[in-house]
This record gives C-alpha cells, structure tokens and sequence, in this order.
C-alpha cells in the first residue's frame, strides 16, 4: 500500500514539475516573439 502511494506521489510531482517547466518556457517564449 504504502510502495503504491509512493508511485502516485512521485507521479504527481513529476506532472507539476513538467507543468512549471512548461510555464517557464512560455514565459521565456513571449519576449522572443515580440523581437
């Protein structure tokens, strides 16, 4: 049970570090396209 919840928590974290990494390359992707 506990292995499981491990899973599941490492998981989600994966999914909102991808999420912030995501925002970062927006956020690095709009002064660009102003140039």
């Amino acid at each position: 049970m506990g292995r499981q919840y491990n899973k599941v928590q490492k998981r989600a974290r994966h999914k909102r570090y991808l999420e912030r990494e995501k925002a970062k390359v927006r956020a690095a992707m709009k002064p660009a396209k102003k140039k």
